[in-house]
């Protein structure tokens, strides 16, 4: 290397940069000299280098490697290839560069310009630690940073292909983005390193069901739970899965719930509450809530409603929050409760007898069979009174229940699928909300979009384990009872290649599939606030309907038709509209579903009128009265109390006569024979 040449002068400042961290700077410097000498393999070595340092180790393998065929006498290449695959966890390519380097010549110019830690091996080799592009993945996953999260894990696998757990964790992080089709390839991945992961199989059933393959899907489920038979969180997400499923298939819920139910309990000792005393009044009750949405959650608005408006006077509240992630709405909420653990890493004996040792009087679970559920500690019985809502897609149906909160709209679904629950129902509705949670792009989303296109937009959620064969039907039909109309599907974070094909099948004989388009989601605004803006009136699905779009919609001034079913997943959006007044939107047959819509539709000054009018009314409406709901939910609380104190009250009676029974029954005739 050349001294006072333009290109050894970049390099020098490229490696001064390199030395202080700065390595936006260092990568212009390198570029200035390989502008001078695009083939120098020092200034290609320096750039893989950078790459290395920035967390990139494929693109710095790459670049290190073409740097040493460039020159392969020169031991400095070398010795970065060894260390450099020594660190990510290749020892065998490592070695074989450090017994290569110990045969070459070094280049004193470029060993001066290379940090220390890209020319010790033997250091390295002592202690070459975890990768650390893949700890970070995790680190990014469970903040929810799913964009980072992948690319960390793209970084891996560019210098580790067989790395079927970072293939698992890359699939999980583009599913929870919405990119099914990538994440399904990188469920294979993970598969086909080792077929006998049952988790791999379960997270390919996901992603096929969100690309509408609900048969693939079913396979795959059913492929994963013979796999790990033992694994009752694995079994418990293919549970709920049939949630999104036909009747046919979902008429096997009850048996995999109570088979999920004597798996659970046959590892779970009670909590021995022997020598607790029932609730009777006269003191403050004390309350526990199991949640893995204690944050930026579709649940939050309904959660954050009631730990707001509860009675403090009457109530001391517990919240066991089972997930990492924190955000700005978990410090919000910490405010409302009395006390606040995090269970995301404590077992489940211990978070049980944690439970216990707070002296509940009843925990309520907000989770059911959803990802984050805790249905072992439930199990266990930490509290004389155990509750289900909000619970997806039903109640635990574990035994280990008492009672589920329903209402006039659920109670007949709740009671056709408890397993010894008793249904507790609440007049006022199943949630409420706050109507200030829930903001939508402002004063724009109360103009009307038909009158101003002439038209009217439907809206639809992209979702294809949600927007199934019947529900693309129906929707159809009601493309064609309201001519020139539209349909945007949208409500997503982002809807990707593999499923806007599905959904152009699923609508190609249906003569409307011209009138079918995509909301475009930005990258960098994947909860795009432009959807409402442009929907007229939102079409709900089935057998899943919506809960959090449902609101969002009415909050925006847009119209809700959904079709109730039988079961509880398909009739919240019901609940929803029945609570904020509008049960004239909710169908019984997919004939008024259809003329609903066109009613609708076909007046136009009215949709007008209603999106500017629909968020106040909303907003007045039982949906939107929190406090008024939490009471009627705190006086349903205590009425459960109060029956387990009569019940527990009687069982103390029969045991009292049973031992006055057993000390006045005559005795045995002992007298001698004369």
């Amino acid at each position: 290397m050349e001294s006072g040449t333009e290109y050894s002068e970049s390099l020098k400042r490229a490696s001064g940069f390199l030395f202080s961290d700065d390595l936006e700077k260092a990568i212009d410097e390198t570029n200035k000299a390989l502008a001078a000498e695009p083939e120098n393999p020092e200034a290609i070595c320096m750039l893989g280098i950078v790459a290395f340092q920035m967390d990139d180790a494929g693109r710095a393998l790459t670049l290190i490697e073409r740097a040493h065929n460039l020159d392969p006498d020169c031991r400095d290449y070398a010795d970065a290839l060894a260390i450099i695959n020594t660190r990510v966890g290749k020892l065998s390519e490592g070695l074989y560069y450090a017994k290569l380097a110990t045969a070459l010549q070094p280049n004193e110019d470029l060993t001066a310009l290379i940090p220390w830690e890209f020319r010790d091996y033997m250091a390295v080799l002592l202690n070459p630690g975890l990768s650390p592009r893949f700890i970070n993945a995790l680190v990014m996953f469970h903040k929810r940073d799913y964009k980072k999260a992948a690319e960390y894990c793209e970084k891996e696998l560019r210098i580790d292909a067989e790395n079927g757990a970072c293939h698992l964790l890359l699939g999980r992080a583009l599913a929870a983005r919405g990119e099914y089709g990538q994440a399904l390839a990188a469920f294979k991945a993970a598969v086909d390193l080792d077929p006998s992961d049952g988790e791999a199989h379960e997270y390919a059933g996901h992603a096929l069901i969100h690309l509408g393959r609900f048969d693939d899907g079913r396979a795959c489920h059913e492929r994963a739970v013979s796999l790990a038979p033992g694994d009752a969180d694995l079994h418990s997400r293919t549970t709920a899965a049939l949630a999104y499923f036909p009747e046919a298939e979902w008429r096997a819920f009850p048996q995999e719930a109570k088979a999920l139910g004597e798996k659970i309990l046959a590892k779970a000792d009670r909590v021995d509450l022997s020598d607790r005393q029932a609730f009777s009044g006269g003191r403050r009750i004390r309350i526990g809530y199991l949640s893995d949405a204690f944050c930026d959650d579709p649940r939050l608005p309904f959660i954050e409603a009631v730990l707001k408006s509860h009675d403090k006077r009457r109530f001391e509240v517990y919240c066991y929050h089972l997930t990492i992630y924190e955000d700005i709405y978990t410090t919000g909420l910490k405010g409302y409760a009395s006390h606040w653990q995090h269970f995301q890493d404590v077992d489940d004996d211990t978070a049980a007898r944690i439970m216990a040792g707070d002296d509940l009087d009843i925990v309520i679970d907000l989770c059911g069979y959803d990802n984050d559920q805790r249905l072992a500690v439930l199990a266990r019985k930490p509290a004389p009174v155990q509750v289900s809502w909000l619970s997806w897609p039903h109640a635990s149906g574990l035994g280990a229940i008492d009672y589920v909160i329903s209402d006039p709209v659920t109670r007949d679904a709740d009671d056709a699928h408890t397993a010894g629950e008793t249904c507790m129902e609440l007049e006022c509705g199943l949630v409420a909300f706050e109507a200030k949670t829930i903001t939508l792009d402002g004063g724009r989303s109360r103009s009307s979009p038909a009158k101003k296109n002439g038209f009217v937009t439907f809206g639809g959620v992209c979702d294809l384990a949600r927007l199934n064969p019947s529900v693309a039907g129906l929707w159809a039909k009601v493309l064609c009872a309201v001519p020139e109309s539209r349909l945007l599907l949208g409500g997503v974070q982002t809807i990707c290649a593999e499923s806007k094909t599905r959904v152009r099948e699923l609508f190609a004989d249906s003569g409307v599939l011209e009138r079918v388009s995509f909301h475009a989601t930005s990258e960098d605004e994947m909860d795009d606030p432009t959807y409402f803006v442009q929907v007229d009136v939102m079409l709900d699905t089935f057998p899943v309907s919506g809960a959090a779009e449902t609101c969002e919609s009415l909050m925006a001034g847009i119209p809700v038709l959904t079709l109730a079913g039988t079961r509880r997943s398909a009739l919240v959006s019901a609940s929803i509209l029945r609570s904020a007044g509008k049960e004239e939107w909710v169908a019984h047959s997919d004939e008024a579903f259809v003329k609903n819509a066109a009613a609708l539709a076909g007046d136009i000054p009215r949709l007008a009128k209603i999106r500017r009018t629909l968020r106040g009314e909303v907003a007045k409406s039982d949906l939107c009265d929190c406090a008024a709901f939490t009471r009627v939910l705190e006086g349903a609380y205590v009425q459960m109390l109060l029956r387990n104190f009569a019940k527990s009250k009687e069982k103390k009676k029969k045991r009292v006569r049973k031992k006055g029974q057993a000390g006045t029954r005559a005795p045995a005739n002992t007298e001698a024979s004369p």
